[in-house]
């Protein structure tokens, strides 16, 4: 795989599948690709503490973090990506709303299995009370589709399956 054409890497939180390959990237690409992540995950992204949830790994993988994003921060790539600061999966978790597209990336505040948001993943959640104040974050957008990084795409009455979430 070429990462030629890889400008920006945007980080949703700090667990190892979603960091663990960050340094390889980094060393393949060296300065020309900008890393953006919440200011609460840096730390552990950059290796400076250790990973909440994988915090007995010996050598954590170090990243480094360009700049750090803020709840309702504007992003110009895509046509638009606002930044949602969604904690609750870890203090830092963030969700992306490409504004053109009106696409939600929710990364792991929810999940979802074949079409379908079922929730929050109570399982790997360090704050149950953030990460259900999170979702209702999402019932202010205009949202067509979500992708959640565990389960996929969701595609169907949106804003009733996250009402649905969000109520239980």
């Amino acid at each position: 795989m070429s990462f030629e054409k890889l400008k920006v890497i945007i980080l949703t939180h700090q667990d190892i599948d979603h960091i663990g390959s960050i340094p390889e990237i980094l060393q393949e690409c060296g300065s020309k690709i900008k890393v953006y992540a919440h200011d609460l995950d840096k730390p552990y992204i950059q290796g400076e503490l250790s990973l909440l949830k994988d915090g007995h790994l010996e050598t954590p993988p170090k990243g480094k973090v360009d700049e750090t994003l803020k709840d309702g921060q504007e992003l110009p790539y895509c046509g638009g990506i606002r930044i949602i600061h969604t904690p609750g999966h870890t203090p830092g978790h963030i969700s992306l709303y490409l504004k053109q597209s009106k696409t939600l990336i929710a990364g792991d505040s929810m999940y979802s299995e074949n079409g379908i948001i079922k929730g929050i993943h109570v399982p790997t959640v360090l704050d149950i009370k953030e990460a259900r104040l999170s979702l209702k974050k999402y019932l202010d957008l205009e949202i067509e589709s979500v992708v959640c990084y565990h389960g996929g795409l969701s595609k169907v009455n949106i804003h009733d399956q996250i009402q649905k979430v969000v109520s239980c």
